[in-house]
């Protein structure tokens, strides 16, 4: 929204971004719901999803960087030792990830038509929906799914809903620093957690 301006641009983001978002959950539930009883399977899956996680984390920590300035100097050089730290696990990952998902970059391209901008808008939350699955399968066992699935289109609801009414204020507040690094840090936390538990159905398999 920040690259394109104008309603038509916005109908396509808003547009792309709902169906990326409500697709990417309904296949996590769907193969949730499939697979879950084939242990080594989905093992695969949620690690598969904690490794795009850690490079997602990677993405959303330019934001921070771009505005760096504005933390204490402990702070900056803590930044730069996370992100050297991401670079390197991811570096070690991408021979891998290049062939699960082609292109994670949350950069927008340039000059694209309506329908270019609204796959664009499509891909990356698509991705965050199939890719949360490191998060969403552990919650699955304390929280009842079709609760979860409600809180989840509300949320993306509400995003939504703000980029629409003010793109302005809510591009302001995503771009934060503070905010970016924060969400960063949330994503490396679902992808530890991803890992725990595809390390707890191993060993309950044996």
């Amino acid at each position: 929204m920040a690259k394109y301006n104008g309603w038509k641009n916005r109908v396509a983001i808003e547009i792309g971004t709902a169906f990326g978002n409500a697709l990417g959950t309904m296949i996590v539930l769907i193969l949730w719901n499939i697979f879950r009883s084939i242990e080594w399977l989905l093992v695969l899956m949620i690690i598969i999803a904690a490794f795009v996680l850690l490079k997602l984390a990677e993405e959303g920590l330019e934001h921070a960087k771009e505005t760096a300035s504005s933390f204490p100097l402990w702070a900056q050089k803590w930044i730069n030792t996370y992100d050297k730290i991401l670079r390197s696990i991811n570096s070690s990952l991408s021979p891998i990830l290049r062939y699960i998902i082609p292109n994670l970059s949350m950069k927008p391209k340039l000059n694209l038509t309506f329908w270019g901008l609204f796959a664009s808008s499509f891909t990356i939350p698509f991705i965050l929906g199939l890719d949360d699955f490191a998060g969403y399968v552990p919650l699955f066992s304390i929280v009842n799914v079709f609760g979860f699935a409600i809180g989840v289109f509300a949320g993306h609801m509400l995003l939504n809903l703000a980029l629409f009414i003010s793109p302005n204020r809510t591009i302001k507040i995503v771009k934060n620093a503070f905010i970016s690094l924060i969400g960063s840090i949330v994503f490396v936390g679902l992808a530890v957690w991803g890992f725990y538990e595809a390390f707890k159905i191993l060993l309950g398999a044996h």
